[in-house]
């Protein structure tokens, strides 16, 4: 399941971390970074196979030996994980091993698992979700497990998932673990921003940059080609099922709406659409925002003149064409980043009426020029 061959490009990297396993070089701490796109968790999992496998090939695991199955099943006795969790006292489930089945269930159906994905995931295993975080209590955790001495490898490996969003408690704690690692322990760090990561932390591993697959490459490249004058101008998240009649005349209908309230400042009218939209449960109000962001997407480039790359309905169409004489390319940037940090905000459990609303008003100055 988990083989270098299966990953996608990061040619470099694989020869990399290849090398430096078959030299005995092997780093105690190391930090797979790339956006979310890129599969650092599947090569950080392909490598930890590979490290430990009992009859490596030249240039993979062999996927047969005991320690590749257990590997294969993410139950190795030898790797310890953690990843963000939300707490519930309640229930007493309060760090990664009580979601430890839930978070294997999620790899083994998605080795290209993001913090979204996780975080949907989270909603529905745990009834009092809050934000979520990995605790100072995991490091208390890790540090009890690395009292003994490893199991059955010849490394012990601790994956960190998502480890931007250890809190500085666990970060500092951490740090004293990874200061000084008992014999034969590879911490493997995993990150989607590693500018959050404590510095401290960071100083003291080997990076290991990865690229994004082919398959979102491409995705990424035609949202770039919406903007030959600033290529980093909008970062979008397209979802096929935005595709579908019926859902985009809704979402088109709301967003119509939410602009002209925005357009008048018109507060009451916020707060009524704010209801309809909270009425909606998380993944839908995603979907809308991924839209919204699809929209001021089609504007910029009809005025790009790239009509090539527009595939609207005829009410989209009309719509487009009376708005998109009042975004700019500097407005439509700052309008596509205010929503995607809001459909981030949203996979993180945030409240989504104060993000509504917060959205709005930020929105204000940015659409005093726009007239729907």
């Amino acid at each position: 399941m988990m083989l270098f061959k299966d990953i996608l490009h990061n040619k470099d990297a694989k020869k990399h971390l290849i090398q430096r396993s078959n030299d005995a070089r092997v780093s105690h701490a190391q930090l797979f970074s790339g956006n979310k796109n890129a599969p650092k968790l599947a090569l950080a999992l392909a490598y930890a196979q590979y490290l430990n496998c009992e009859d490596s090939l030249d240039d993979d695991s062999c996927n047969k030996c005991k320690s590749c199955l257990k590997f294969n099943k993410l139950a190795h006795p030898d790797l310890h994980v953690v990843f963000p969790i939300s707490k519930n006292k309640k229930t007493g489930l309060v760090s990664s091993n009580d979601f430890l089945e839930d978070w294997r269930g999620a790899i083994k159906k998605n080795k290209e698992l993001t913090l979204d994905d996780w975080s949907n995931i989270m909603v529905h295993a745990n009834k009092n979700s809050q934000q979520l975080k990995i605790h100072k209590s995991e490091s208390d955790l890790i540090k009890n497990k690395l009292r003994f001495k490893n199991y059955e490898a010849k490394y012990r490996i601790v994956l960190i998932w998502i480890a931007e969003l250890m809190n500085l408690e666990a970060s500092n704690k951490l740090l004293k673990i990874i200061e000084e690692p008992p014999p034969g322990t590879v911490f493997l760090l995993i990150t989607e921003d590693k500018t959050r990561v404590l510095e401290t932390i960071r100083s003291r591993t080997q990076e290991v940059v990865c690229v994004v697959s082919e398959k979102n490459r491409n995705i990424i490249a035609k949202e770039k080609e919406a903007s030959t004058n600033d290529k980093k101008a909008i970062k979008i998240e397209t979802e096929e099922t935005l595709l579908k009649e019926d859902r985009n005349n809704r979402f088109l209908d709301l967003f119509i709406h939410w602009m002209r309230g925005v357009y008048k400042k018109d507060v009451l009218s916020i707060i009524n659409l704010m209801d309809e939209l909270t009425n909606l449960n998380k993944s839908q109000q995603k979907l809308f925002y991924t839209y919204t962001i699809s929209i001021i997407r089609d504007c910029l480039i009809l005025n790009f003149k790239a009509l090539e790359l527009l595939n609207m309905n005829e009410k989209e169409n009309k719509f487009v064409n009376n708005f998109s004489q009042f975004i700019d390319i500097k407005s439509g940037k700052k309008i596509a980043m205010l929503l995607e940090e809001t459909v981030n905000a949203i996979s993180r459990n945030a409240n989504t009426k104060i993000l509504f609303l917060d959205l709005s008003f930020q929105l204000f100055p940015l659409l005093k020029k726009i007239k729907v």
